[in-house]
């Protein structure tokens, strides 16, 4: 049956999803007031990122707080974040250090010899490592050799390189 009045239907259909029509009209007013709150937040995120570009969400908020309650404006963390990711506006994770190890080569790669074995001594078993150390005009490579046992270190040295020399100094001190 349809009827002759919009609004009698609007009310109809109002009535089929348990709310009123007050409650569809506060929500409409409140989504187009998100909408201006939005475009202010944004607007004030962009005046902070153009002084600060790598500045995270957390620090924003903690920031732009007194301009958010000049605007009147209730926000939190999450709903920042929310805004910031629908906008394009967050920061990603930046990795830490650099990439040192390359598992996915074509060299040779040995299997662990240790593997089953029981180590219930000193000097039963040394095992080696190399690691990079960052110093102000690049990198430095340290070589150790270390007690499996009691993990006391034997040998080190520290070189500018890669090369082999490094591992063979320190294996020739832990001797």
């Amino acid at each position: 049956m349809r009827s002759r009045y919009p609004q009698e239907s609007l009310t109809r259909i109002m009535k089929l999803f348990g709310r009123t029509r007050q409650a569809f009209y506060d929500r409409k007013k409140a989504l187009g007031c998100v909408g201006l709150q939005t475009d202010k937040i944004v607007e004030l995120v962009k005046g902070v990122r153009q002084r600060m570009p790598k500045l995270g969400g957390r620090k924003l908020l903690y920031i732009l707080a007194d301009s958010f309650r000049r605007n009147n404006i209730k926000i939190g963390r999450d709903k920042l974040y929310d805004i910031l990711r629908d906008e394009g506006l967050l920061i990603g994770k930046h990795r830490k250090g650099n990439r040192t190890t390359q598992s996915k080569h074509w060299y040779r790669k040995y299997t662990n010899l240790i593997k089953d074995m029981e180590i219930n001594s000193s000097n039963q078993v040394w095992v080696s490592d190399i690691t990079y150390i960052g110093t102000g005009s690049g990198f430095s490579y340290l070589s150790l050799i270390t007690d499996a046992y009691s993990k006391k270190i034997l040998g080190y040295n520290v070189n500018r390189t890669l090369e082999a020399e490094g591992c063979h100094i320190a294996l020739m001190d832990a001797l």
